[in-house]
């Protein structure tokens, strides 16, 4: 009897262990990454699964807290991001059971928006020195970057020219100027994201300025020192006219 006994109640030990109180984020069982477009709504919608009694959900937002009502954090909670920005690109929102913050499941946002240009438009470089040209670019997915001076595609052919692309911004970089680099250059960004390919420009002005004569250091200290003995030299020599009226206002005053 003993022995039958145990058989029965193992299964029901089994059952009562796989029904431990569980999350779904999103109708998932299981952390995911959410693919939206800049101009939707990212809807979030947390619940809890198999539990015995009221519980209690937190959400963080990366690794700060998301502040919801008490209304909306019992058993089943939602969070809304609208409108969405660049800035949620790549952000997590969290899920937790308050009591157990082993329990939990997070999504991460994809954010898809075409790319968006910025940088200072106009650069003013003097003969002989160095230009950089600063395109600051976001975009999801990555773009591929171009520039190009007066209409064509800059070559790096020439050993002046150099560019640099990181995440967030592309640069043009130009030894020694001269006055044909001046003119009109464009950031190009294309991008694909579906099968739809999405360009966007921007135009910045290179303004070359010809070489400024500057008076050395050296000759301008040196001018300086020469200038300052010739006015005490001038002083020292002319000392006796200073000091006569005051030597013969005292001979007067003694008579």
């Amino acid at each position: 009897m003993n022995l039958c006994l145990c058989l029965a109640l193992g299964p029901l030990l089994v059952l009562h262990h796989v029904a431990a109180v569980h999350l779904e984020l999103n109708t998932k069982n299981v952390s995911h990454v959410m693919k939206l477009n800049i101009s939707e709504m990212a809807s979030l919608r947390c619940e809890v699964l198999d539990n015995t009694r009221n519980e209690e959900l937190i959400w963080y937002r990366g690794i700060r807290q998301v502040d919801v009502s008490k209304k909306n954090n019992v058993n089943s909670s939602q969070v809304c991001i609208f409108p969405l920005s660049t800035e949620d690109n790549g952000v997590s929102f969290t899920c937790l059971l308050k009591r157990d913050n082993t329990v939990k499941l997070s999504v991460m946002l994809d954010i898809r928006f075409p790319p968006i240009l910025e940088g200072e438009s106009s650069v003013t470089v003097e003969v002989g020195k160095s230009a950089q040209l600063t395109c600051i670019v976001k975009a999801n997915p990555q773009a591929e970057m171009v520039w190009k001076k007066n209409g064509v595609v800059v070559t790096m052919e020439k050993s002046r020219y150099r560019q640099y692309l990181d995440s967030d911004k592309f640069q043009l970089n130009i030894d020694k100027v001269v006055e044909t680099d001046g003119g009109i250059y464009t950031c190009v960004a294309v991008a694909t994201d579906d099968n739809t390919t999405t360009t966007e420009t921007k135009m910045f002005e290179l303004l070359v300025e010809g070489k400024k004569e500057v008076l050395p250091v050296e000759a301008i200290a040196a001018a300086v020192v020469v200038g300052a003995l010739v006015i005490l030299f001038g002083l020292f020599a002319r000392r006796e006219t200073f000091f006569k009226p005051c030597m013969k206002k005292r001979d007067d005053t003694s008579l």
